[in-house]
């Protein structure tokens, strides 16, 4: 869970930063509780406090994206 947690946060760092919006993620579940395993699924909300803008919405387009594209070492979700 802690290397997911990493993994999410260094990505929607840098998604925040190239589409100039702060967005985090509302971890729910299994993920939430620590408890994560190679078969679980991800439950999370995107949150902001800013008012809602494009950006927030392709930062979570491109998030999800992201985790579910095929890279050379494998996917990462």
């Amino acid at each position: 869970t802690s290397v997911a947690e990493e993994v999410a946060q260094a990505l929607l760092k840098k998604l925040n930063e190239e589409f100039s919006v702060k967005t985090d993620i509302l971890c729910l579940g299994k993920w939430a509780s620590f408890e994560l395993g190679s078969s679980s699924d991800l439950d999370f909300i995107f949150v902001t406090e800013e008012d809602l803008s494009l950006g927030h919405h392709k930062v979570a387009q491109r998030f999800i994206s992201r985790i579910t594209e095929r890279h050379r070492g494998g996917v990462l979700y």
